[in-house]
């Protein structure tokens, strides 16, 4: 897994004890390494990451610049807001990796509570859906 976020984000909760917990191995990279698309491409397939979470400002400015550079990952995962359709299709046109999941949730749940897996459908209909409750919880909407 890549770790590729500021140690006091609350997916670095996820990112440690989910890999850890699974017998993962986390790979820190520098932030020098990350907001250079091509290096940090280079390094994803190098490292042989499997999954990375990003949040979707970066994975934007990534998808832009450098769209394949998630090509070599199994599991790409992104959130923190409204995710860029035009984007993701940019990703996905230049070698998508295996999976790719949008997910949602307030911090003071830690993490997420809901999620979706993007499908090629999804880009065509110009729609990312927030997604459905994770595991076996039910979501509220007050």
């Amino acid at each position: 897994l890549a770790h590729i976020g500021n140690t006091v984000f609350d997916i670095t909760l996820f990112e440690t004890w989910v890999c850890l917990l699974r017998g993962g191995t986390i790979v820190v990279y520098p932030h020098e390494i990350v907001i250079d698309p091509v290096i940090f491409s280079q390094s994803l397939r190098e490292d042989q990451i499997e999954v990375v979470f990003i949040t979707t400002a970066l994975l934007n400015t990534i998808a832009k610049t450098y769209p394949e550079a998630f090509s070599t990952v199994h599991t790409l995962m992104t959130g923190g807001e409204i995710i860029n359709v035009p984007m993701i299709r940019n990703i996905f046109d230049h070698g998508p990796p295996e999976r790719v999941i949008h997910m949602y949730g307030p911090t003071e749940c830690t993490v997420f509570v809901i999620s979706h897996e993007i499908t090629a459908a999804d880009i065509y209909n110009g729609r990312i859906p927030l997604g459905k409750p994770i595991g076996n919880f039910q979501l509220f909407i007050a």
